[in-house]
């Protein structure tokens, strides 16, 4: 099947570990990559791995701890495991040129009766490949 919509973009990386130092305070530190999955990173305090989603978050690049880590320096590390990282960018309708969406670049079945406006005539659903 045909892609519509923007092309995914591939970034490759190169293994990276970043280091950060506990104020005993605070919680957000900021990476160096824009992570957004807390799964794509392995985190150490204090020599302990901590466990994504309950001891830390990550979001737009921000890396936040639910408890401080203790004050102490460069006893945060942060290992990047995603060497590849796929973004996709929703299209809007508004980047859709007219006509582009045709019945032949349809998926077979994805016109049902339940998508189908109940003011649509024989035409309407002749012309979007129903029935």
């Amino acid at each position: 099947m045909a892609y519509l919509g923007n092309p995914p973009e591939i970034n490759n990386y190169t293994l990276l570990a970043q280091k950060f130092s506990g104020t005993g305070a605070c919680t957000q530190f900021t990476l160096s990559r824009n992570i957004s999955d807390a799964n794509t990173l392995a985190v150490v305090v204090n020599g302990v791995l901590q466990t994504p989603g309950d001891s830390y978050s990550a979001t737009n690049g921000i890396l936040t701890f639910t408890e401080p880590p203790s004050l102490s320096e460069n006893n945060i590390t942060i290992t990047y495991l995603a060497t590849s990282v796929i973004t996709y960018s929703l299209v809007s309708a508004s980047q859709l040129l007219a006509g582009s969406v045709t019945t032949t670049a349809l998926a077979a079945g994805s016109v049902t009766d339940d998508k189908l406006a109940s003011t649509a005539t024989f035409d309407d659903v002749f012309l979007f490949g129903g029935m």
